[in-house]
């Protein structure tokens, strides 16, 4: 999939992505899983990417282009995962989450 623009509407320590709007969906970060850089190689603009996790349960992966001060999104939670809110515990096993 490829990597669409987002509007970053609040950071969390003037770095941590917080909010963001795509499609027309508003998205509040539960937690930052994992972050890490990527410098300028290979015509590529160096930036952060962040794996964040979202109150829906969907699990997206956030870059920060530096150059352009431009945010993406690639969401990497599965189709089901996505789509219906669970999460997998274990092999086949799944939690049903309602709010």
């Amino acid at each position: 999939m490829r990597q669409e623009p987002i509007l970053l509407q609040a950071k969390r320590f003037n770095l941590l992505p917080h909010r963001f709007l795509h499609r027309g969906i508003v998205r509040q970060v539960q937690r930052v899983e994992r972050s890490w850089d990527v410098g300028a190689r290979w015509g590529r603009h160096p930036g952060h990417y962040f794996r964040v996790r979202c109150q829906d349960g969907a699990t997206c992966d956030l870059f920060h282009d530096v150059i352009l001060n431009m945010w993406y999104i690639k969401q990497t939670g599965s189709v089901l995962e996505r789509a219906l809110g669970n999460r997998v515990l274990g092999k086949g096993t799944l939690r049903w989450i309602f709010t």
